[in-house]
């Protein structure tokens, strides 16, 4: 059997997992590892913001969250949908769609770390990238059907799987022996072994238009958001077959979050506007027999899309991209303790803009904020969870000037999305570690991002496509 270190890099104790990816649909954040109890004034949380420019090329810009400070920005490939932190979270790769490539690039390389494009067989798609393990990343190509496997080594194609028809997503067990692919387009999971990357098909039991799939932390249990039957299907995988019957949650399922704390997956069903949660059991003999812990959804916001869960296990936060606020759930009763409103500034500081259309969350590791990702008016919102109210809304950054000698390709309307944030802790590795300083919170740089203007030459507004916030330990 192959070596396997799967997140090596954590060097502290692991409380849960969570992942993106973020960012609905083919988005969701990463595992996730929370520091000890009281957590180190050292620590310094980094926002890495994945942006896209239609057929140009996108970004990865890296701002220090507390001081809203720029550290580094880096291209990447056209249109990145998706990013994966991988090798311990030492390295991002981009997962750029329209141009079938992948960009990786360290962390923490700073302003100078160097990028490398890795090319995908022509009209692959890559939509969804992930890795729990330090010798293979994987990545979801929803044209092709197929998933790539990529040496974190040589960080070069290694081989091409066949999956099912358009994989939207990946769950790699944690002991990182197989990955789970769900095929929404043929109803199905492919299952792959890491070993010698050989698959098998899950059909039976399967709902119709699997969305989304999350491991348990035990990497005892897969489960799989049925979004057009509104049900979660449940994997063994010792055996690699569904336990029937399949469990009924609110309508369109569309995100899940395992709750490594409490044991428990959180469901975000989109078009019920709720969230349904199941508690996750495994009896004895190593089966998985999950029950639902909310008979009637928990009713929320307008069209949910994400969720964060607090490391101490105490509350729930899920973004409504419909009603333009966050929900806060109490792990305890299951019941919305408060509703939170992204558009009210008033006592913010003067010009905060409001924040619309959050579409993706994730906590700090210490569980004292809550970030999202507002897709509509282009900034995230920062929340503190001491007394669960809204701090600020941070602007996406913004380019300074525009001029009329620009190619009309640049000048054309284009809007960037802000779609995923996922918040991890790690620590720096040496060789690579980068101090960074604190600013005001409110004063946010400008970043040197190419223009994109419209026929006036006047700037558009900037929104960008992802939001990963990572925590780590500076060495100086």
């Amino acid at each position: 059997m192959r070596p396997r270190t799967a997140l090596v890099s954590y060097l502290i104790s692991i409380c849960g997992c969570v992942l993106l990816s973020g960012c609905g649909n083919t988005f969701r954040p990463i595992a996730q590892a929370i520091p000890q109890a009281g957590g180190d004034p050292g620590l310094t949380k980094n926002a890495v913001i994945v942006s896209a420019y239609g057929s140009s090329p996108g970004t990865a810009t890296h701002i220090d969250v507390s001081g809203d400070t720029t550290v580094a920005v880096h291209t990447l490939g056209a249109n990145p949908v998706h990013a994966g932190f991988v090798n311990g979270e030492a390295r991002l790769i981009s997962a750029n769609k329209t141009e079938d490539t992948l960009t990786a690039y360290l962390t923490f390389g700073g302003s100078g770390a160097s990028t490398t494009t890795i090319s995908l067989p022509v009209g692959s798609c890559p939509s969804f990238v992930q890795s729990r393990e330090s010798l293979n990343a994987y990545v979801a190509n929803n044209c092709a059907g197929t998933m790539s496997v990529i040496s974190l080594t040589t960080l070069n194609l290694q081989k091409t799987v066949a999956v099912g028809s358009s994989p939207v997503g990946l769950a790699e067990l944690a002991s990182g022996t197989k990955v789970y692919v769900a095929n929404q387009g043929s109803n199905s999971v492919t299952v792959i072994n890491t070993s010698d990357l050989s698959t098998s098909t899950i059909t039976a039991g399967i709902g119709t238009s699997p969305s989304y799939i999350e491991s348990s932390s035990d990497s005892a249990c897969v489960y799989v958001a049925n979004q057009a039957s509104g049900t979660i299907s449940t994997i063994n995988t010792t055996s690699d077959t569904v336990v029937a019957p399949a469990i009924t949650v609110g309508a369109g399922p569309s995100l899940l979050r395992f709750d490594a704390t409490l044991r428990r997956l959180y469901v975000v069903n989109t078009a019920g506007n709720s969230v349904s949660v199941i508690a996750h059991i495994v009896d004895t003999a190593g089966n998985c027999t999950p029950s639902l812990l909310t008979t009637t959804p928990i009713s929320v916001g307008a069209q949910p899309t994400s969720m964060a869960v607090l490391a101490d296990g105490t509350r729930a936060y899920v973004t409504n991209r419909g009603s333009n606020s966050v929900s806060v759930i109490d792990a305890s009763s299951l019941q919305v303790r408060k509703t939170i409103d992204l558009t009210n500034v008033a006592g913010l500081p003067s010009g905060t803009a409001t924040g619309l259309g959050p579409i993706s969350i994730d906590a700090a590791p210490d569980s004292s904020r809550v970030y999202t990702a507002n897709h509509d008016s282009g900034n995230f919102s920062i929340i503190q969870t001491g007394n669960d109210s809204l701090f600020n809304n941070v602007p996406a950054p913004q380019t300074p000037t525009c001029n009329a000698s620009q190619p009309a390709a640049a000048r054309s309307v284009r809007r960037r999305r802000l779609y995923r944030i996922a918040m991890f802790m790690k620590t720096l590795p040496l060789g690579v570690s980068k101090h960074i300083t604190k600013a005001s919170v409110s004063s946010l740089p400008a970043m040197p991002f190419s223009s994109v203007c419209n026929a006036g030459g006047e700037i558009l507004k900037r929104t960008p496509w992802s939001l990963s916030v990572v925590t780590a330990l500076p060495i100086t």
